[in-house]
């Protein structure tokens, strides 16, 4: 489970809007278009990661996992300091059909341009801090 409150904390210590929607999910405001929102599930002991505005999130146990040749897990405040110190950009892509993922690059993973297919826009974005 995500220790939300700590991640209140920091967020508050860090000037970040954040908005509490309900005991189990925290949202904050990236200040560069997205919202990036850290959920816990009471009946599943689980959590989630998602984006504002997204057809897709992450289901976790716990943190969030990235593997790119060294495998790495991050709790939401990591996730935040990685996207306030550039080494996490904010994913969005806007797929042919209307749908759109909006997911997290970290700098250990590698960026493949062959994985774009015909008529999708991808764009990044880094979180703009004070």
């Amino acid at each position: 489970m995500f220790d939300l409150k700590l991640t209140v904390d920091f967020a508050m210590e860090q000037a970040l809007r954040i908005e509490e929607r309900s005991p189990d999910v925290l949202a904050v405001d990236l200040n560069c278009g997205f919202v990036i929102c850290f959920a816990n599930s009471q009946a599943e002991n689980d959590t989630c990661i998602y984006f504002d505005g997204s057809t897709g999130g992450w289901h976790t146990h716990g943190d969030l996992f990235i593997e790119e040749g060294v495998g790495i897990e991050l709790v939401p405040i990591e996730i935040l300091q990685g996207l306030m110190n550039g080494k996490m950009l904010v994913s969005k892509i806007e797929f042919p059909d209307g749908t759109v993922d909006i997911s997290l690059e970290h700098s250990y993973t590698k960026f493949d341009l062959g994985s774009i297919e015909n008529g999708e826009i991808q764009t990044f974005a880094r979180m703009k801090t004070a």
